[in-house]
């Protein structure tokens, strides 16, 4: 039990590292020629992604004291987060537009 406890922190701690990531991504200089949109979406999903990793630590360390309502609520909204951050991040992806704005060379750079 303890080893899927350290798991689950695991897997939520890269959640939330990596939704900083994302979030902080739109206002690199690497990104400031790609599609506004682009920009939205990598914003959204860091958003998602930190507040999925937010309600895992939740339900992990307030699992005693939340009643079962607010325990089914947020594992809904964990799952909901989860699906809107992983829709988003296959978006991107498949637009076929993120990947050109971060290996694009610039003018003048080497």
């Amino acid at each position: 039990m303890v080893d899927v406890i350290i798991v689950n922190v695991v897997c939520y701690s890269v959640a939330i590292v990596g939704g900083v990531a994302l979030f902080v991504a739109p206002f690199t200089r690497a990104t400031r020629t790609s599609p506004h949109w682009v920009r939205v979406a990598l914003w959204m999903s860091g958003l998602a992604s930190m507040g999925w990793g937010a309600l895992g630590f939740t339900l992990i360390f307030g699992r005693q004291l939340l009643p079962k309502v607010f325990y089914a609520l947020a594992v809904h909204f964990k799952t909901g987060l989860e699906g809107v951050g992983f829709g988003i991040l296959v978006l991107l992806f498949a637009s076929g537009e993120f990947l050109p704005a971060f290996f694009r060379r610039r003018i003048g750079s080497k």
